[in-house]
């Protein structure tokens, strides 16, 4: 019995996903798409028309399901420090863990692309308007149950979440010290400490 099409599909954009986050877009030839995807190039080409349309399926895969995990933490969890802390750690050190540090796919995307390019952009804004609204509602939910800082607005402390996440997703690709991670998330959930 064949395997249903849904499935290949999720396969080739796993596939295609780990080539553009390992090499980046510009990076990434013809070639490595044929290698990685194992497709032959008149079947990639008939099926995404060229390497941008692959890599925006791509992108919007590696989104789906980076943001579902991170909204299943903050869904399924009690909104307190600890949360946090696994949240935070969860970021830094399956990073340090991959067999490449390769960062976060949305975030190099960002640093390649800047303003650049607007579909690229639509995605990326569209991540960050998601993450930090949900960043925003766990806080929130957090100070009213007195488990987190009232000090400072749910928003403001879910953008400021959001920076330091992606900072600590941009040095994994560089540092590589654990330490210095694990003290930069002790000094983050100071901030969302109540006292």
């Amino acid at each position: 019995m064949p395997r249903p099409q849904a499935f290949e599909d999720c396969q080739i954009m796993d596939r295609a996903v780990n080539l553009f986050w390992e090499k980046g877009y510009l990076n990434t030839s013809a070639q490595n798409m044929v290698d990685s995807l194992g497709l032959n190039r008149s079947s990639i080409y008939n099926t995404y028309s060229d390497k941008k349309t692959l890599f925006l399926k791509a992108l919007q895969h590696y989104r789906e399901h980076q943001t579902q995990g991170l909204l299943q933490i903050l869904d399924t969890r009690p909104p307190t420090l600890e949360t946090l802390r696994i949240l935070l750690e969860s970021v830094a050190f399956s990073s340090l863990d991959a067999l490449t540090c390769k960062g976060c796919l949305v975030v190099n995307s960002a640093i390649e692309f800047g303003q650049q390019d607007e579909s690229v952009l639509a995605i990326i804004t569209d991540n960050i308007e998601e993450v930090v609204a949900a960043f925003g509602a766990f806080i929130e939910k957090g100070q009213q149950l007195g488990h987190l800082n009232t000090r400072l607005p749910a928003h403001d402390l879910a953008i400021f979440l959001f920076h330091n996440m992606t900072a600590m997703r941009v040095t994994t690709k560089v540092l590589t010290d654990r330490a210095l991670f694990q003290s930069n998330i002790e000094t983050i959930l100071c901030t969302f400490t109540q006292s």
